[in-house]
C-alpha cells in the first residue's frame, strides 16, 4: 500500500467523526466506500474496502502518531481529545495539498501558499525538550533596535506562533516576571543542568486576552465593534478571538455588532485596520480615537 494513504486515512476518520460525533463501524465502512468512489483507483484510501482489522490498526497509529483516541460505546466510536489541536489540523491539512499536487502536476502552480516559511522554528526543538524535562536555557540574544547583544538565562514556558514568527514567553533568571523573546534572534541554544523555575503566573493565562503578542497590565477592555452582513459571515466562521460574542443584528441596516474582552494593543490596532472601513469601532473611546489616527497617518 503507498504510503501516504495512511495519512490519508487518519484525516478522513478525525473528519468524520469531528463531523458525526459517534459512528459504527459498518457507517464508517460506508463513508470510505463512498470517498473511494469518486477518486481513481491508485489513489483510493482502501481499494479493497475498510475492513475492522484496518480499522483497530488505524485507532492504534492515531493515539500512538497524535494522541487522538478512539474509544467504543454501546456498539457506536466517539473521538476523544483533550482539546482542539490546531498543529495537527494544519499538518494533516499540508499533507492533503501535498499528495494533490503530486497527482495533479499539471495543476500543482493552482496551489498556492503564502510561500514563507515560519521565521525561528529551528530553536523549537531545543526549547521543547527544555520545557518538557524543566530546564532552564541559555542563548544570545539578538535585538533590531540596534541595542548590543546580551547573554540570557532563562525558564522557558510556552511558544507561541504569530505572523509568521515564532515567540518564546520566559522567565529571566534576574527577575520574577514573564517576558517575550523572538526566536529568530536567539542564537548560541543550550540547554542547562539547572532546573527551570516556578512562573510568578501562569504562562498559559498570559495571551488570554490578547490578540497577537502584546498585552496590558490590568483586566481586558469590553470592546464592541460594528460591520457589515457580508463580513460578518467571515467573523463567524473563523472569529477574531476566542471571546467574540455576536451581539445584535440589524440586516435593515447592514449592521453586525460584536463584542470581545481585550487587551488594547498595537497587534490589536492593526488587526482591525486591515478591515477598513467595514469595521467601526463603537467602544471603547480610546480605541476609537487610536484607529482613526492611524488610518489618517497611514492615508498621509
Amino acid at each position: 500500500m503507498k504510503k501516504d494513504r495512511f495519512f490519508r486515512r487518519y484525516r478522513r476518520l478525525i473528519e468524520l467523526f469531528e463531523r458525526h460525533k459517534s459512528l459504527s463501524f459498518e457507517e464508517l465502512k460506508r463513508f470510505f466506500d463512498e470517498i473511494d468512489q469518486k477518486i481513481p483507483l491508485e489513489d483510493q484510501l482502501m481499494p479493497n474496502g475498510y475492513n475492522i482489522r484496518t480499522f483497530q490498526r488505524d485507532k492504534l497509529e492515531l493515539e500512538s502518531l497524535f494522541g487522538v483516541r478512539i474509544i467504543s460505546k454501546k456498539k457506536a466510536y466517539y473521538l476523544e481529545r483533550d482539546r482542539k489541536d490546531k498543529l495537527l489540523d494544519d499538518l494533516l491539512n499540508r499533507f492533503d495539498l501535498i499528495h494533490l499536487r503530486q497527482i495533479y502536476s499539471k495543476a500543482a502552480d493552482a496551489l498556492q501558499t503564502e510561500g514563507r516559511k515560519a521565521e525561528g522554528s529551528e530553536q523549537i526543538p531545543i526549547i521543547i525538550k527544555a520545557i518538557n524535562d524543566r530546564r532552564s536555557i541559555a542563548f544570545r540574544y539578538h535585538y533590531f533596535d540596534g541595542r548590543e547583544p546580551e547573554d540570557k538565562q532563562v525558564s522557558p514556558f510556552l511558544l507561541r506562533e504569530y505572523r509568521l514568527r515564532w515567540y518564546l514567553l520566559a522567565q529571566p533568571a534576574e527577575t520574577q516576571g514573564l517576558k517575550l523573546y523572538g526566536l529568530d534572534r536567539i542564537q548560541q541554544l543550550q540547554i542547562l543542568e539547572q532546573e527551570s523555575e516556578d512562573a510568578a503566573e501562569n504562562p498559559f493565562e498570559y495571551f488570554r486576552h490578547s490578540i497577537g503578542i502584546m498585552r496590558n497590565e490590568g483586566p481586558p477592555e469590553i470592546i464592541v465593534i460594528e460591520t457589515d452582513t457580508q463580513q460578518a459571515h467571515y467573523f463567524d466562521s473563523q472569529p477574531l478571538h476566542s471571546s467574540q460574542q455576536k451581539m445584535e443584528v440589524n440586516e435593515a441596516q447592514d449592521q453586525v455588532f460584536y463584542t470581545y474582552q481585550l487587551h488594547v494593543t498595537y497587534d490589536l490596532l492593526l488587526e482591525f485596520m486591515q478591515f477598513g472601513s467595514r469595521l467601526k469601532v463603537h467602544q471603547p473611546q480610546t480605541l476609537k480615537e487610536q484607529l482613526k489616527r492611524m488610518h489618517a497617518q497611514a492615508a498621509g
